[in-house]
């Protein structure tokens, strides 16, 4: 009988290039001088009223601001910015769907199928677009990197209006400044058992990712998921500073998520993500994506791994050398090698092939080990029960 966790083995091996872009969040502000000591003709509390009556005002940390949809994307405009007459902290935060945007663009040229999902009652786009969905030669990948560079283009018009709507302020759209504050990178497969998924991946989920936890409709215990039927939602916490997700997106079609933060890419990249042309803005979306699709092969390693370690061989590889590290990762860990003082018990252990060193003095155990240990922890948690 063919095992059912190779059915949800679907993402390829270097496939980390095939992500698609999906929700984003935008920083808008003026570049440097533009409006340094400019004060607002009127007052935009008068002004507000008159220019977007129908729209409410929201108040987060008592700071009013203005919220208003303009060409599919929502903008969120700060009224209480001008400290002292000073103009030039006035920002603006723009949020919009990129695979949406891109549904409705592909639809227009005749570059999906009939047979994809169409518009909901709303005459809304889904933010999806299945891959088989796309007539051949159809570059997602590409397509959605320049969908969020037009994203961009327009979001800096969308905050000049705004500026002059509620404060009276001109400024040309390109003095107008923008940061990521937030991009959802998503890779998405065919699978038959996409709805089982979850469940099947659990177990090498859970070895390969920190934090790992699982969320479902229905009440179960988080240790056990595989001993429920159903669907559900995998997810990490700060995995590399992302939040990496695992889920169905629908009967047919897994989706892996990974959801970044702005600083957090500045961190990783030691600058911010360049947004001055598609190739700068690919070159590091991709460098980004690359750790968060290496932590998915190790998890779909562990998840098709039948190999079992014998005891002896495991006593016998590890010893009085690598104790500390076998301890470390049965408790659930990863194990830092601080000073370098386990290097060549590591080094052995990475040449057989059951430790993985992961980035920065970090080691994970590699598929072999991570099944090993899943079992064995699986038997223990259970020895108290009765026959």
């Amino acid at each position: 009988m063919k095992d059912l966790r190779s059915l949800v083995s679907v993402f390829p091996e270097g496939g980390t290039n095939t992500f698609t872009l999906d929700r984003v969040e935008l920083n808008l502000y003026p570049t440097r001088g533009q409006l340094k000591g400019r004060r607002p003709p009127y007052s935009p509390e008068r002004s507000v009223l008159s220019v977007i009556s129908s729209k409410p005002l929201t108040h987060p940390d008592n700071c009013w601001r203005v919220s208003v949809e303009r060409g599919g994307l929502s903008c969120f405009l700060a009224l209480g910015a001008f400290r002292g007459g000073d103009g030039s902290r006035v920002s603006c935060a723009v949020t919009g769907n990129v695979l949406r945007r891109l549904r409705v663009r592909l639809r227009a040229e005749d570059l999906i199928s009939s047979r994809s999902p169409a518009p909901g009652a709303r005459g809304k786009e889904p933010n999806f677009i299945p891959p088989g969905d796309v007539l051949p030669g159809v570059d997602l990948h590409r397509l959605s990197v320049e969908e969020l560079l037009l994203i961009i283009g327009e979001a800096r018009g969308h905050y000049a209006d705004l500026l002059h709507e509620v404060f009276g302020l001109r400024l040309d759209p390109k003095h107008v400044g923008v940061s990521i504050a937030m991009v959802e990178l998503n890779w998405d497969r065919y699978s038959d058992l996409a709805q089982a998924a979850p469940t099947l991946f659990w177990p090498a989920w859970r070895d390969a990712f920190y934090g790992a936890s699982v969320g479902r409709t229905e009440a179960t215990e988080r240790r056990e998921m595989d001993a429920s039927p159903g669907t559900g939602v995998l997810s990490a916490l700060g995995v590399h500073g992302g939040r990496p997700k695992l889920y169905a997106k629908d009967h047919r079609h897994l989706r892996y998520e990974v959801q970044l933060t702005g600083a957090r890419a500045k961190e990783l990249l030691g600058h911010a993500i360049r947004l001055g042309s598609a190739p700068a803005l690919t070159e590091d979306l991709e460098r980004l994506a690359g750790p968060f699709y290496e932590k998915l092969m190790q998890a779909q390693g562990n998840l098709t791994c039948r190999t079992m370690l014998k005891l002896s061989e495991l006593l016998g590889g590890f010893g009085k050398a690598g104790l500390p590290v076998l301890k470390a990762f049965e408790s659930g860990s990863k194990f830092f090698n601080a000073g370098g003082r386990h290097r060549k018990a590591l080094a052995r252990l990475t040449a057989r092939g059951w430790v993985q060193h992961e980035s920065r003095g970090f080691y994970v155990p590699g598929p072999a080990l991570a099944r090993t240990l899943h079992l064995a922890s699986y038997f223990d948690r259970h020895a108290g029960e009765a026959p």
